[in-house]
């Protein structure tokens, strides 16, 4: 991931020819630089890589940069922060993003599966599991006693009540 004018990009430079498309975008040499002639040598020196393109880099927007690099067959892409993620056209024109309502922290909008196959029914749309959600389901898979699970829950509930008032500024 390299730094731009405007923002971040990911750019895969596997091939020699890769990396000597970007250097001549940029105008820069490097792709004559022993450390960097080849895939292997790039990696060793990974580094140095990375502080050697981050300056030529900043003079151009991303955009340009991801245009000419897929001109020239070489991958690349918008690298978002979290707050670009939501209003990404990619993300909004595939609805890769899904509203689920969790128990705790209300309506939230998460990832969607990466992939979708025709006629695949929507998954559900559910939150991720709240600590110890499924704690004695799992446990009775395992074989634990009833007894011992009670207890179990027990103690976790005594923990949570009196954690619910503590907070980190009483830590100090």
């Amino acid at each position: 991931v390299f730094r731009a004018r405007d923002g971040y990009l990911a750019i895969i430079l596997v091939t020699d020819d890769a990396f000597k498309s970007l250097c001549e975008f940029i105008g820069s040499e490097l792709y004559l630089d022993s450390r960097f002639e080849s895939f292997p040598a790039r990696l060793m020196n990974g580094e140095a890589l990375q502080t050697d393109l981050e300056h030529p880099l900043r003079q151009f927007d991303v955009a340009d940069i991801c245009k000419h690099l897929d001109e020239k067959g070489v991958p690349a892409a918008i690298a978002n922060s979290p707050d670009e993620i939501f209003e990404d056209p990619q993300i909004i024109e595939q609805e890769a993003i899904i509203t689920v309502e969790h128990p705790v922290a209300g309506t939230m909008r998460v990832a969607d599966t990466p992939f979708k196959f025709e006629g695949q029914n929507a998954l559900p749309a559910m939150h991720a599991a709240t600590l110890g959600q499924h704690s004695a389901e799992i446990l009775r898979e395992l074989g634990v006693d009833e007894k011992q699970i009670d207890r179990i829950e027990k103690r976790e509930a005594s923990n949570r009540e009196m954690m619910a008032g503590f907070s980190l500024a009483q830590a100090k």
